[in-house]
């Protein structure tokens, strides 16, 4: 379609008489095209704003959450239980395997240790199938994991990651 518009003085210069432009107007599905574009547009810019809110907050939230962090933690492990004596595997403060044979019960391993490690304890009882033993850890004080064996020649294990 066509549309009709005087044409305008250009530069002080008048044209002499009134002149015809002739302008095409796009057709509907092109300025629907047209449309959709600069809304998608617009749409990725927004997103991009709030992917760049998103990595600062979570850069500011992660930082506060490693600071209220205690990098070194008492851990104990202790060995209770009915049992006189027991052999024993454990994660120890250096991150190898110890191991010790008839340790006498009850029995306990302090050492300090940082969020990430891993904590293991387990005890192997001897042959009386009238007696128990208990593997606990504790981190700084409070039970962080435990487990009870009763019978002959059983293994109580207690393990998780700080």
């Amino acid at each position: 379609m066509a549309s009709s518009v005087f044409a305008p003085a250009v530069h002080g210069v008048s044209l002499a008489g009134p002149t015809t432009v002739t302008r095409l107007r796009r057709p509907p599905a092109m300025r629907l095209f047209c449309l959709a574009y600069q809304n998608a547009e617009r749409r990725k810019a927004e997103m991009k704003k709030v992917i760049v809110l998103l990595a600062v907050l979570t850069v500011i939230l992660s930082g506060c959450d490693f600071a209220s962090r205690n990098l070194n933690q008492a851990i104990e492990y202790r060995v209770t239980g009915s049992t006189s004596t027991a052999d024993l595997t454990f994660e120890n403060s250096g991150g190898g395997t110890s191991q010790q044979s008839g340790v006498t019960v009850p029995w306990s391993y302090t050492f300090t240790a940082n969020p990430g490690d891993f904590l293991y304890i387990s005890a192997q009882k001897d042959g009386n199938p009238a007696t128990d033993v208990t593997v606990t850890i504790y981190a700084e004080g409070s039970v962080f994991g435990t487990s009870t064996s009763s019978g002959a020649y059983v293994i109580a294990t207690a393990h998780g990651i700080l």
